[in-house]
């Protein structure tokens, strides 16, 4: 919102907003920001959460860069939006997935 009001008096009327990309990074960034509070309490927890964390952001990375690139190429710019919070949003539900196991004890299969 903040950049949003900072465009809109810098350029007035000139600088026509695409709410739905300002959308779409708000989410994006909401899911980030759930992913790195999380992922910050699984590292407090010492070298077991480290490497779990770990495991977490690695796995998965060639799926997610693949992601990018397949909606970057389909849609273009609105892929590449769109591919923003569905990453992050993927990161968060393994990462709670995986936590839920390390709280139960399972820290196999990392």
């Amino acid at each position: 919102a903040a950049v949003c009001s900072l465009f809109i008096i810098s350029y007035g009327k000139q600088y026509e907003l695409n709410f739905l990309y300002v959308a779409l990074v708000a989410l994006g960034i909401g899911f980030q920001s759930i992913f790195f509070l999380i992922n910050s309490i699984l590292v407090i927890e010492g070298m077991e959460g480290a490497k779990l964390s770990l495991a977490i952001m690695s796995k998965p990375f060639p799926f997610l860069v693949a992601n990018i690139f397949l909606l970057t190429y389909l849609f273009g710019k609105i892929g590449t939006l769109i591919a923003f919070p569905v990453n992050q949003l993927i990161l968060v539900i393994l990462l709670l997935y995986k936590t839920r196991r390390y709280r139960e004890g399972d820290t196999n299969g990392c």
